[in-house]
């Protein structure tokens, strides 16, 4: 009798533990930008990255960057790589 009741809770969690891996799984699918949103990015980092060709100080330029930056992992984390290069 133990052993069916331990054998139901093991299956029982592992069912739970692919059921919450499923559901984060379709949650990032989910979430993606759209072509306008990754052109706002895509302009944004092109207006930032004429700036630093321009040049300033070094603390703008690393502030510039850090902004760059961030845009970047926002449009990676939005997939705008679905929509290719954006012109």
């Amino acid at each position: 009798m133990q052993l069916n009741r331990t054998a139901a809770l093991l299956l029982s969690i592992v069912i739970t533990t692919l059921l919450i891996v499923h559901s984060s799984k379709l949650e990032a699918k989910n979430l993606q930008g759209s072509k306008e949103q990754c052109k706002r990015i895509a302009t944004k980092i092109d207006m930032i990255n004429d700036k630093r060709r321009a040049g300033g100080s070094s603390a703008q330029m690393d502030k510039w960057r850090k902004k760059r930056n961030a845009l970047s992992d926002k449009a990676y984390k939005l997939n705008c790589r679905k929509h290719g290069k954006i012109k």
